[in-house]
C-alpha cells in the first residue's frame, strides 16, 4: 500500500464520509503525535468489531495519523489561510 493510500484508509477511518461536512471542522485544530498515539490505540481497539477493510491499516502509524488528520483539518477549513 503506497502512503497515499494509506492516509486515505486513516482519514476513512476517522471519518464519516456521508456527514463529513467543512462546519464540523470550523473549530478543529491540528493533534500533535503524542495525541495522535493516543487515538490510533483507540482505534485499534475499537477496530476488533469491525470487518477488516474497516479498519485503520495496520500500516498506520501515529505519525501518519497526525499528518493525515492535520491535512483533511485543513482541506476542510478551505486550505491554507
Amino acid at each position: 500500500m503506497t502512503k497515499a493510500e494509506i492516509i486515505d484508509r486513516i482519514i476513512d477511518r476517522m471519518t464519516d464520509p456521508w456527514n463529513d461536512s467543512p462546519d464540523d471542522y470550523k473549530y478543529a485544530s491540528p493533534i500533535t503525535l503524542a495525541e495522535a498515539e493516543e487515538y490510533l490505540a483507540e482505534y485499534r481497539r475499537d477496530d476488533l468489531d469491525f470487518e477488516p477493510e474497516d479498519r485503520m491499516p495496520e500500516e498506520a502509524t501515529p505519525a501518519l495519523l497526525m499528518e493525515a488528520y492535520n491535512a483533511h483539518i485543513q482541506k476542510m477549513k478551505g486550505g491554507n489561510r
